[in-house]
């Protein structure tokens, strides 16, 4: 049931952050990856990462807000592999101080903004679907934020991750006849030193906090035809970070946000 060792997979921002535990974890039920990131060098590195744990990678570095370069760059791509089954989108940000999402509005770059959190989801999402529809079978999930922690600002930030989740919700709709599913992963970020059983027992939302890999299993879950009767659909996932867990820090976590 979760064998996706005929499944090629496309992870956007798979360079850090959740992307890697993604990949991992995908590659691990046998998928094909494709580990996507605006650096090369990480995403040649977390190809390492999959190699070593027995699975299959393929590096790929290209930017997705201009449409005519997605299509290019994949194309190059699934002429060697074959088409696209699964896109995951993990690509977002919140905290570069290029962008100023978190900034007020009058200060914002906004189409920056648009474009790194929007933008590149939808042009991947059109790049993707042809292939996905001719084959009546595809798997688009994305990755994002529940923004519970901004309080102040970001209007831009949360607007543009308002509409990834409305686009979602429609797109669902749209790609019903051709049995391709279109969800999205809401990650609730908990910093380890927060983190106590009293705070567990007052949210009752679960037994323990998540860890990265655990973005994966529920990706892999998604990515599966055990999944088929869920579309449309936002799942929130509460995810710890900090120095004791090891795995990342605040400026790691603006690939997945």
């Amino acid at each position: 049931m979760f064998d996706l060792s005929d499944k090629v997979v496309l992870i956007t921002g798979a360079g850090e952050s959740v992307g890697p535990g993604i990949a991992r974890v995908l590659a691990k039920y046998g998928a094909t990856v494709i580990v996507c990131d605006e650096s090369k060098a990480k995403a040649d590195a977390v190809c390492e990462l999959v190699f070593s744990d027995g699975g299959f990678a393929i590096s790929a570095s290209f930017g997705l807000t201009d449409y005519n370069t997605v299509i290019t760059s994949l194309n190059a791509i699934t002429d060697k592999i074959g088409d696209i089954d699964i896109l995951i989108n993990n690509v977002g940000t919140a905290y570069p101080a290029e962008l100023s999402a978190m900034a007020s509005f009058l200060s914002t770059n906004w189409p920056g903004i648009r474009d790194k959190n929007l933008c590149g989801f939808l042009n991947c999402c059109q790049a993707v679907l042809g292939p996905m529809s001719k084959k009546n079978w595809g798997r688009i999930i994305t990755v994002g934020s529940s923004l519970s922690e901004f309080e102040d600002d970001g209007s831009c930030y949360s607007t543009v991750r308002s509409g990834a989740s409305g686009f979602i919700q429609q797109l669902a709709k749209d790609i019903l006849p051709y049995k391709i599913t279109c969800n999205a992963i809401s990650l609730e970020w908990k910093h380890y030193d927060s983190v106590t059983l009293e705070s567990l027992e007052d949210g009752i939302s679960s037994l323990r906090i998540g860890r990265l890999d655990d973005v994966g299993y529920l990706g892999l879950y998604l990515s599966t035809e055990a999944a088929s009767i869920i579309s449309g659909r936002t799942i929130p996932l509460e995810i710890v970070y900090g120095d004791e867990s090891g795995e990342m820090n605040k400026a790691s976590r603006s690939s997945c946000l």
